[in-house]
């Protein structure tokens, strides 16, 4: 195997991990029973954040990812947990558009609190993330918003970003 199979098995690896880590409650606990990355014995003890929801709730959030990377790696890997696939505005995954989502619940991984506390009436932390080798805009929590204050299918444009 070269070193290019190898490095996309070892990202793939990481995209995984970085699910969990994003849509669990309180991150992930590996083999040895410490916290973070880099243990191929990922072992999950908490509750999906998403499947914290009641049926009904669940059937009406989103999964608001910053990037496309992040809304891939939900796509990709979320099905495992019994997760939507992810919306984003960035780059061409603007295109898939808001689904058929409005907004009245979203779960927002990759954005700002403080911004998002002037978009939704209401925004709970409800993970953390941390990892040392991730760029600080990598690791901002894992939100709970509901109650988008404009309608995602109409408002879609606003979230389109190509940076």
């Amino acid at each position: 195997m070269g070193p290019h199979a190898r490095a996309s098995i070892t990202q793939h690896q990481l995209y995984a991990k970085v699910v969990e880590a994003m849509l669990f409650k309180s991150g992930v606990t590996l083999g040895s029973g410490k916290k973070g990355f880099g243990s191929s014995a990922l072992q999950v003890n908490k509750k999906i954040l998403y499947h914290s929801l009641s049926p009904e709730e669940q059937a009406k959030t989103a999964i608001f990812c910053d990037n496309y990377g992040e809304a891939a790696a939900v796509d990709f890997f979320g099905g495992r947990y019994g997760l939507p696939k992810a919306i984003s505005g960035h780059q061409s995954y603007f295109f898939w558009g808001p689904r058929n989502y409005t907004g009245e619940i979203v779960i927002v991984v990759g954005q700002n609190e403080k911004d998002l506390r002037n978009e939704f009436e209401s925004v709970t932390v409800a993970a953390t993330q941390s990892n040392p080798y991730a760029f600080w805009y990598e690791t901002q929590p894992i939100l709970l918003c509901r109650g988008l204050k404009w309608n995602l299918q109409t408002g879609w444009q606003r979230v389109k970003h190509w940076r």
